[in-house]
This record gives structure tokens, C-alpha cells and sequence, in this order.
């Protein structure tokens, strides 16, 4: 299809056949036409269709839900548990290890060594609880955000503000009939 302008009014145009365009009254082609806001409303019409034919939005929102979120904010507050008891034994080892110094039991040594290497451990238990309460706030701004899928998916499915570069995505032929039927071959597989 070739765009051209209506004369009377720039603003509409027209897509034409380009056979018949280029060969004129040579072609074996009628002369066909139709305006681009028509064919667009057509396309999107038909998109709507095959959306409510085949798209359940409860499940798309169930695919969203917000147990899966539950179930990794519970993972998550289990696993801070676990580090803090940790510390905690970190924390009693450290203690105990003091008091072999002062009874002298260990060297100064040894006991600076094993020092460093259960500080070690304690930053990096507590560097990873920071991490995880970091994506514990992130859960809950999921979850908070989540409310509003309703809203998007409900939006998208009704195809109300969808661009042209979505349009010519979405569609790899659109064939024109005589009658301006319109058939359409979607560069996904319909359903």
C-alpha cells in the first residue's frame, strides 16, 4: 500500500494499492483504496476480538498475584531469622574466644586471627541482612504496585491508546477485499 492525501482535506489519507498505482488501467487489479483511520480502527477492532476470544484477564492477574509475593516476603523474613541466629553464635563464639586469651588458653595470635576471620563472617551476615530488608521494602512496594495491574491489564486489553508502530507489530499482511473487507495475518499465531 502507497499513502497519498485527500486534496480537499490533508489530513485524511488514504492507503492505495500499489499494482494498480504503478500499471494504471494496465493492471488486472481494481482500483482499491481505503483511508488509514478506518483500516486502523478495522485492525484494532479486530485485535480486540481475538483478545477477548482468547486473553482470560483473571488469569493474567492471577499470574500477578501477590501470594507468589507473600511466599517470597516469608522466605525472606525466615532467612533474616536464621542470620540472626547466626550472629548471635558469632557473637558468643567471640566472647568465648576472649576469655581463652585472658585464661590463656590460646595465644594472642590465634585469637587475633580467629578474631578477623569471625568478623568476617559477621559483616558478611549482616551485610547480607541489609540486602535483605532492602528487598523486603522492594516486596512491599511490589505489593502496593500490584493493586494497580487490575487497572494496566484492564487499560491494554481494551487496545483504547495503541500506537501505529504497535499496529504494524503486531500485523505482518493486511489484505483489502473489493467490498473493503478486511482480513488480517497477525505475526503471532492466532489462537
Amino acid at each position: 500500500m502507497t499513502f497519498s492525501t485527500e486534496i480537499r482535506n490533508p489530513n485524511r489519507v488514504y492507503l492505495r494499492c500499489p499494482t494498480n498505482k504503478k500499471y494504471g488501467k494496465l493492471s488486472s487489479c481494481t482500483p482499491k483504496s481505503i483511508r488509514e483511520d478506518f483500516l486502523q480502527d478495522q485492525v484494532i477492532q479486530k485485535i480486540k476480538e481475538v483478545a477477548d476470544n482468547y486473553l482470560n484477564k483473571d488469569d493474567l492477574i492471577k499470574n500477578a498475584d501477590t501470594d507468589k509475593n507473600a511466599d517470597f516476603t516469608n522466605s525472606l523474613k525466615i532467612e533474616i531469622t536464621e542470620i540472626t541466629k547466626q550472629l548471635e553464635e558469632i557473637k558468643n563464639i567471640i566472647m568465648s574466644l576472649y576469655k581463652d586469651k585472658v585464661k590463656q588458653v590460646i595465644s594472642e595470635r590465634d585469637f587475633i586471627e580467629m578474631l578477623k576471620e569471625f568478623n568476617n563472617q559477621r559483616d558478611i551476615l549482616t551485610e547480607r541482612i541489609n540486602k535483605i530488608e532492602g528487598e523486603l521494602k522492594n516486596a512491599e512496594n511490589n505489593k502496593n504496585s500490584v493493586i494497580s495491574i487490575d487497572k494496566i491489564l484492564s487499560d491494554f486489553l481494551e487496545f483504547d491508546d495503541i500506537d501505529r508502530v504497535t499496529l504494524v507489530s503486531l500485523i505482518s499482511k493486511i489484505e483489502i477485499f473489493h467490498d473493503k473487507n478486511i482480513v488480517l495475518k497477525f505475526n503471532f499465531a492466532e489462537p
